[in-house]
């Protein structure tokens, strides 16, 4: 079994709080759908993630993601999602994101140098 899948699966079977931060970790591979539900938070800090619809593969009790260095050009699935609060930064390519979740009350976009749209 691969180091970084080792990695995911101890820290989602030992998380007891909120919130969960996976930092540095190529998360490609990783099966985000197995974040368990106890989770509110999550903080993907210099992650590996091209997947632009990976939001939706999300657990929908998930009400805080922030998410640094994104290298996508697009975000798709947020409105598959139950989020409150929606952190990006530093995400260099990031142009758009596809629609929002209506219960999303606080959006930051922050050193997003191509973000032109929602």
């Amino acid at each position: 079994m691969h180091l970084t899948q080792r990695l995911w699966e101890w820290k989602c079977r030992t998380v007891d709080h909120v919130p969960l931060r996976l930092a540095a970790l190529p998360l490609e591979t990783l099966p985000l759908e197995r974040i368990p539900d106890e989770v509110k938070g999550l903080n993907l800090s210099r992650t590996q993630i091209t997947d632009p619809g990976y939001p939706a593969r999300l657990p929908s009790t998930l009400r805080s993601l922030q998410h640094n260095r994104y290298s996508g050009t697009t975000l798709q699935g947020l409105d598959r999602t139950h989020l409150r609060n929606l952190v990006l930064e530093e995400c260099p390519n990031l142009e758009s994101l596809g629609p929002l979740p209506p219960t999303l009350k606080r959006l930051t976009i922050y050193r997003c140098p191509k973000f032109t749209s929602l």
